[in-house]
């Protein structure tokens, strides 16, 4: 069995000698997991073993980050969407607002009414959320990609 991870070449255990069955089973989002097995001799030391559990450990931790870096660029692409549409909205709401203000036939300064105003306040709330989500979504990218990298 060879290690990528450092290009060591790990025991064999040969045919008829009894050994240490290692079976480590991760569950990742997604409906994804990933079974590995391996053993150990019986007469390694618990350096030796844990040596194995480690990299085990390693590969595991690996593809967790991957598959969470993948979940996240996908919602940050989602939250993004939902940003140009919530900004959209507003936009659209207050072309509305300023056509029915003219159709009245007021003069004067524009002003609301409390239907209008809290519709505004609504969508620019949501506005603000999805930034904030929007930005959380990246530090998360870039932590996860500078512990990728490093």
């Amino acid at each position: 069995m060879d290690d990528q991870t450092k290009n060591e070449t790990l025991t064999m255990v040969e045919e008829g000698k009894f050994a240490i069955g290692i079976q480590f089973s991760i569950a990742y989002s997604g409906n994804r997991s990933l079974v590995m097995t391996t053993g150990c001799p019986l007469d390694w030391t618990e350096t030796e073993i844990n040596k194995v559990l480690r990299k085990l450990a390693h590969v595991s931790d690996s593809l967790d980050g991957i598959y969470r870096l993948r979940e996240l660029k996908a919602s940050l692409e989602r939250w993004e969407n939902e940003h140009k549409n919530v900004v959209q909205q507003i936009a659209n709401a207050e072309a509305m607002n300023a056509t029915q203000w003219d159709r009245s036939g007021r003069k004067g300064e524009m002003k609301l009414n409390a239907q209008q105003q809290a519709n505004l306040a609504n969508f620019k709330g949501t506005k603000e959320r999805i930034a904030f989500e929007v930005k959380k979504t990246k530090e998360e990218i870039a932590k996860l990609e500078a512990e990728r990298d490093a």
